[in-house]
């Protein structure tokens, strides 16, 4: 959070929307929103690890899609970043693939856990700030 407040107050000297930006970084009621939100997020996608707990059985009868070259390339990932390829399950499209091969390669759960709700964070502050834009370039404000 200490590099977010700092990364925030070094834009507000350069750019106006940097200021918008530092503000929604330092209110803790958005904070509080990022982070139920990434909890439920991330309660969500234990459905998944789960699922590959099951095995690459359960796995394949809920995601076809991934048998082959998919599965592959995600036992690569793995096999070369660990529980840290996690990061980008707040990706949208990745999520779902990469939760339920942690669990069907036996990612730890706590470890788990940890990698998807930053990834989750990341993702809603991205989200957020981009609506904030979105929406002041729409009032004509940027």
């Amino acid at each position: 959070m200490t590099v977010l407040v700092i990364a925030a107050l070094l834009l507000v000297e350069r750019y106006q929307a940097g200021v918008t930006v530092a503000r929604m970084l330092l209110n803790p009621v958005l904070w509080l929103l990022v982070l139920v939100v990434s909890g439920l997020g991330t309660a969500g996608s234990v459905a998944l690890y789960a699922v590959g707990r099951r095995g690459t059985r359960a796995v394949f009868a809920r995601f076809p899609q991934l048998q082959g070259e998919p599965w592959e390339r995600l036992w690569s990932w793995f096999g070369q970043w660990g529980a840290r390829v996690l990061i980008l399950s707040g990706i949208p499209t990745l999520g779902a693939p990469l939760s339920t091969a942690a669990g069907a390669f036996g990612i730890q759960r706590g470890s788990f856990l940890r990698w998807v709700f930053v990834a989750k964070v990341l993702r809603n502050w991205v989200l957020l700030l981009l609506l904030e834009q979105s929406f002041q370039f729409v009032a004509g404000g940027a």
